[in-house]
């Protein structure tokens, strides 16, 4: 309930006098009054249908509670965009004066009416007449941030300097880790708060205070093998410091040596389904890493809700598996947790998904996507919820978003539409422009509740090759009622990243124009759409040219040699495939009739598709798990001299380049 201003419970005593006559005609301001003009009494002043109000602002979280802190938009470009046929870049634009206090006013705007507001490289749209962009901060307010060198120094650590020990310093209620190094075995911890930064959540390094009672910690992680499943990240030493003040290009050395923590925090959490985390992406994708991981968060978790569900740091416990195909993939056990028990502890998930690409002369590179989501622990069950999956039939003027190509928008703005995802409570479109070296950078980004888009014709300017991520949300913000930015747990988004397309009104005119490698028009046998030479490789499908796909490395629906993956045909798909003998038959080499290893290690047999060599012990020439002796692999093979292996070609750290002890 809000409060009755004081001017107003001054004018009470007045209604006796002239309310008689007052309440009888609508005041200049209360143009939709709520009685009637012979109502004895008339409603309070509304507000103009036709006027959007807006407010951004930073929320403050911290221990004792929020404080808001509104944005200065005085330098930021606010504008009001409508579809409009009638203007030739197909939108009719209203620039926005707005505040140091975060607030603007826009008018007029008709009930109903959809239209983009702009704030910066942000566009909302909406047709919500209060608008809220609210941004949760993991931070007070007001706090330093390092703008110069800031050197940090731990003393030595004995016992966790090893090359698998990582040690960082972390203030967790700023959201910053720094990571450390040392220059050699024994020496002194280092690093610098401004350009060792680990993780930030918003780009700043923030300082901690003794004053604002912000604390930092040096952590120690360690990698460890377990007996089944990918290996664990957990914590091995922690420190807590008295006196965290870190002050803008003043040395700090710290003291004190690392111990094991004393308390735990039990995780029981399957990683769940992977079929789920797999339902909706394209099968041409890159399939990247699934990581699986659980935090202790200072303020509560509803400030990790955010655009791209960041994960938070640091990790109580991480596992993280390459490539797709995993038999067991949880975390069951107590792990070591130094951070106070009254803290909120959060699970991380993260399915990555990966497009590459290659522009002309330009190295090869990604654009990354996958679903990521934030969930409180513990987790009934130890299972997560099936994620949501990515919007799907992904379109760019009518084209497929993975084949990339040329499109001439015709003067018109560039459209891009999808499939309603049933979970979604608003979508994502992030655009990317390629540069000339061939990396992406991000240039707007779209916040919706709607299925399509248009662009407008400023998000594409300077720059003719562009990418797209569409991808759907569900978090607690309420987008229709105007809390347009994510934010809250749990929270989920799911992001697929498009080829890459070109953009030009000349390309595909058939004539040869400035930048242009060739223009059949459309597509050749030797020239791609979008008017560059026909690559195999280059993420762009030449169906004229034979590509039934195309990529840089292996995906599930094609090779890297831009044919589809078929068990046989003589190459080996990693994504798919153990091993590819040239046939589909099991002829006893070690790979199978559906190219799957099916060797035995250890019987004596060498089966060439599988196996380097094979012995049922070490021997001077081959490791027991069948493969060739190598210093560095991680093997110590005491039968070919290895004293130590430490996983690493190197010495100085305890175990020499040539596995002796040092």
């Amino acid at each position: 309930m809000r409060r009755a201003a004081p001017w107003l419970v001054g004018l009470v005593g007045l209604v006796d006098l002239v309310g008689l006559v007052a309440c009888q005609f609508p005041t200049p301001a209360d143009r939709f009054p709520d009685a009637a003009t012979d109502a004895p009494t008339d409603a309070p002043t509304d507000a103009r249908e036709d006027v959007v109000t807006g407010y951004v602002v930073n929320e403050h979280l911290t221990a004792s509670g929020s404080t808001d802190e509104p944005v200065d938009l005085t330098t930021t470009p606010v504008q009001v965009l409508i579809r409009d046929t009638n203007e030739p870049s197909g939108f009719r634009t209203i620039d926005v004066t707005a505040g140091a206090d975060g607030r603007f006013t826009i008018e007029p705007i008709a009930p109903g009416q959809e239209f983009y507001l702009r704030v910066g490289r942000q566009y909302y749209v909406t047709t919500s007449h209060e608008l809220t962009i609210r941004q949760q901060m993991p931070t007070r307010r007001n706090t330093s941030v390092a703008t110069q060198a800031t050197e940090v120094t731990l003393e030595p650590q004995p016992g966790f300097t090893s090359t698998e020990t990582l040690v960082s310093i972390t203030s967790p209620q700023l959201g910053v880790t720094v990571d450390l190094s040392a220059d050699s075995p024994g020496a002194p911890l280092h690093g610098d708060w401004l350009a060792n930064l680990a993780f930030t959540y918003d780009g700043q390094a923030h300082l901690p205070s003794t004053a604002a009672q912000d604390e930092l910690y040096a952590i120690a992680t360690s990698l460890n093998n377990v007996a089944q499943g990918p290996p664990r990240r957990t914590i091995t030493g922690s420190l807590r410091f008295t006196d965290p003040t870190i002050e803008d290009g003043v040395p700090r050395s710290l003291t004190g040596r690392l111990a094991p923590p004393a308390t735990s925090y039990r995780v029981d959490v399957l990683f769940g389904d992977q079929s789920a985390f797999e339902a909706g992406y394209t099968p041409d994708l890159d399939y990247g890493p699934l990581t699986l991981s659980a935090h202790a968060v200072p303020v509560g978790v509803a400030m990790w809700g955010a655009l791209t569900c960041q994960k938070p740091s640091p990790a109580i416990v991480e596992s993280t598996q390459p490539g797709r195909a995993f038999d067991s993939f949880a975390l069951h056990a107590a792990f070591p947790d130094p951070f106070p028990s009254a803290w909120p502890r959060v699970l991380f998930q993260e399915a990555r998904r990966s497009r590459w690409f290659k522009l002309s002369g330009q190295p090869r590179t990604r654009i990354d996507g996958g679903t990521r989501r934030l969930m409180p622990l513990p987790l009934a069950l130890g299972t997560p919820p099936d994620p949501q999956p990515p919007p799907t039939n992904v379109r760019i003027n009518g084209q497929p978003a993975n084949t990339g190509g040329g499109i001439r928008p015709g003067g018109a703005p560039v459209v891009l539409t999808w499939a309603p995802v049933s979970a979604a409570r608003q979508y994502h479109v992030t655009v990317l422009q390629i540069l000339a070296n061939g990396f992406p950078r991000t240039t707007a980004f779209f916040f919706t509740t709607k299925t399509e888009l248009a662009l407008p014709p400023e998000v594409l300017a300077g720059a003719e090759f562009f990418a797209f991520a569409v991808g759907s949300f569900a978090g607690a913000n309420d987008f229709a009622a105007g809390d347009v930015r994510p934010r809250g747990l749990p929270g989920t988004i799911a992001t697929e990243p498009t080829a890459v397309f070109r953009i030009t009104e000349t390309c595909g005119d058939g004539h040869l124009d400035l930048g242009e490698a060739c223009d059949a028009a459309g597509e050749s046998a030797t020239c791609d759409s979008d008017c560059t030479v026909a690559e195999c490789g280059d993420g762009t499908v030449n169906a004229t040219a034979g590509e039934p796909c195309d990529t840089v490395f292996d995906t599930i629906a094609c090779n890297r040699t831009c044919a589809t993956p078929r068990c046989g045909d003589g190459t080996l798909n990693r994504a798919v495939e153990d091993c590819d003998d040239g046939n589909a038959t099991d002829d006893d080499n070690g790979c199978s009739a559906s190219c799957r290893f099916n060797n035995v290690c250890g019987d004596g047999i060498l089966q060439s598709q599988a196996e380097f060599c094979d012995a049922s012990a070490d021997t001077a020439g081959c490791d027991s798990d069948c493969t060739l002796v190598e210093c560095g692999d991680g093997h110590r093979n005491a039968a070919a001299g290895e004293q130590c292996d430490d996983g690493n070609p190197f010495a100085g750290d305890g175990c020499s380049d040539t596995c002796q002890l040092e």
